[in-house]
């Protein structure tokens, strides 16, 4: 019997498309970890990363100016917060082997 549900993998390529759609990859991100993935993307004057890990879920800090931050989870889920400052632009986020798109909004 055919499941008419979407598969994951499809989701997965939505997501991408939809939330980068016209962004184009600037450059990779240092986090000091070389499990660690993180690329910076940029579309006229908007900002956005692309976040992952190889390794185990953990926590790092990550330098960018943002009013407002957009989390959207490789599946499509999305929250919306007031980025976490920790000081002078770093915030503290938690990345997994599950990929993330950071969409920066300015002050």
């Amino acid at each position: 019997m055919h499941d008419p549900k979407p598969k994951p993998a499809y989701i997965a390529t939505e997501t991408l498309s939809s939330a980068l759609n016209g962004f184009f990859i600037d450059k990779r991100l240092d986090l000091g970890n070389e499990e660690d993935f993180a690329f910076k993307l940029t579309k006229e004057k908007a900002k956005a990363i692309a976040i992952w890990t190889t390794g185990k879920e953990h926590k790092i800090a990550l330098s960018f100016e943002a009013g407002q931050l957009r989390i959207i989870h490789f599946l499509g889920n999305e929250e919306k917060r007031a980025s976490s400052v920790i000081k002078n632009g770093v915030h503290e986020l938690t990345i997994s082997q599950n990929l993330q798109y950071l969409l920066i909004k300015g002050e």
